[in-house]
């Protein structure tokens, strides 16, 4: 469920310093407006895990390009992004400091990744 689309936006939000992808633009970017509940939560998390697949194809060492994605309601990934983060071995705790505090070492090494260069 790879989309080119939202692949470039989260490269964008991480080349700044400061820009996030809200939830409900990916929603739109995708065309998942249509599915509500557990079946959008579902398809979010394919999607995400499909963009970095495919991220990771270029360069397996890279952060996670989903840390820029968040909710426009909490202004923090859900649960699914510390769900993939553990999957892939990144992050060993369920304790909501040590996901947080991952969330932030993964974000400021993904727009170190993607800043300019020059």
């Amino acid at each position: 469920m790879y989309n080119k689309a939202v692949h470039e936006r989260l490269i964008e939000a991480a080349k700044t310093d400061e820009d996030f992808v809200l939830y409900p633009e990916v929603i739109q970017l995708a065309g998942l407006g249509h599915l509500t509940g557990d079946a959008l939560s579902g398809a979010l998390g394919r999607l995400f895990f499909a963009v970095i697949e495919q991220d990771l194809a270029a360069d397996p060492k890279r952060p996670m390009l989903s840390a820029v994605a968040i909710s426009s309601t909490t202004m923090t990934p859900s649960g699914g992004f510390y769900a993939l983060a553990r999957e892939m071995k990144k992050l060993h705790s369920t304790n909501e400091k040590e996901e947080l505090a991952f969330w932030l070492q993964e974000l400021r090494l993904l727009r170190e990744h993607w800043k300019p260069k020059g």
